[in-house]
């Protein structure tokens, strides 16, 4: 079992493995707040999720957001900027 975990890693590679314990850290933290909180805006009572939803919908929009900035960082550095 320890061999096939290190292989694992091994083919993963070093961001691979960065991403996959990033994923599993974020997934633990999820499960452990499942605790239903209240949007509220401005004056408005919306609706009540639990927090999960909102650590998801970050944890995107920041791989979104890093995607981005290096796929557009790599454009400019390619087009002589």
């Amino acid at each position: 079992m320890k061999d096939f975990l290190a292989g694992t890693w091994n083919r993963l590679g070093l961001r691979g493995s960065v991403v996959a314990m990033s994923l599993l850290l974020v997934l633990i933290v999820g499960l452990q707040n499942m605790e239903p909180v209240d949007i509220d805006f401005l004056f408005w009572d919306l609706v009540e999720v639990p927090k999960l939803y909102f650590i998801f919908i970050f944890v995107v929009f920041g791989f979104a957001i890093g995607y981005l900035t290096a796929w557009w960082g790599g454009r400019k550095a390619n087009s002589g900027w």
